[in-house]
């Protein structure tokens, strides 16, 4: 068998606006980060054997053509809150909202050999569909030990997305919707800054 592959990522920045209260100590902020951009793709040309019924000794190839597709974005909303208590330390808080939606697309065809043109003789195709809903907190602290040494952490906890699976088979009537979830282990990120002599 032989078949092409393709791949592409759309990369999108991210936006943030912020609004100070309380003289600059407090502020409220909102944003937008694209998590996932994605499209992939694949050709596969296969072929298998078949006999007929009242000739099961005789087989006959037919050749088909495979496809493959996944394609989805994802991306997240992040509602803040931070505070700085003094020249030292400062805390935030957030609550992302995250949304998404991935297609994924099955087919399979199989063509006639004895005709020139290649008609379809029989195709096959499955289209699944991914709804992801979820929410997570984030919280990171700020803690300023001189003027030129600054470290930082974040911490998000673990959390569920709600996913709604539909399932559409072209070759049945109907379609089949099945509700899961998926679990988003805690994550951890530290930094520090050092300023150095200019």
């Amino acid at each position: 068998a032989s078949g092409t592959r393709k791949s592409s990522n759309v990369r999108t920045p991210s936006l943030s606006t912020a609004l100070p209260f309380k003289g600059g100590r407090g502020v409220v902020s909102a944003g937008f980060r694209s998590l996932r951009g994605t499209r992939y793709s694949w050709v596969e040309e296969f072929s298998i054997s078949l006999t007929e019924p009242g000739d099961p000794g005789t087989p006959e190839d037919l050749d088909g053509l495979r496809t493959f597709e996944r394609e989805g974005t994802q991306f997240e909303v992040p509602l803040g809150l931070s505070w700085r208590f003094d020249e030292r330390l400062a805390v935030g808080a957030s609550v992302n909202l995250v949304h998404g939606i991935i297609k994924e697309r099955m087919s399979e065809g199989f063509f006639d050999n004895e005709d020139d043109e290649n008609l379809p003789l029989r195709s096959n195709s499955e289209l699944i569909e991914d709804d992801l809903n979820g929410v997570s907190t984030s919280f990171s602290a700020l803690l300023s030990l001189s003027d030129r040494f600054h470290f930082g952490a974040v911490f998000t906890p673990a959390h569920n997305w709600d996913m709604t699976r539909t399932r559409d088979m072209n070759s049945i009537p109907g379609e089949v919707t099945q509700e899961y979830e998926v679990r988003i282990p805690a994550r951890w990120a530290v930094g520090t800054t050092v300023g150095l002599n200019g």
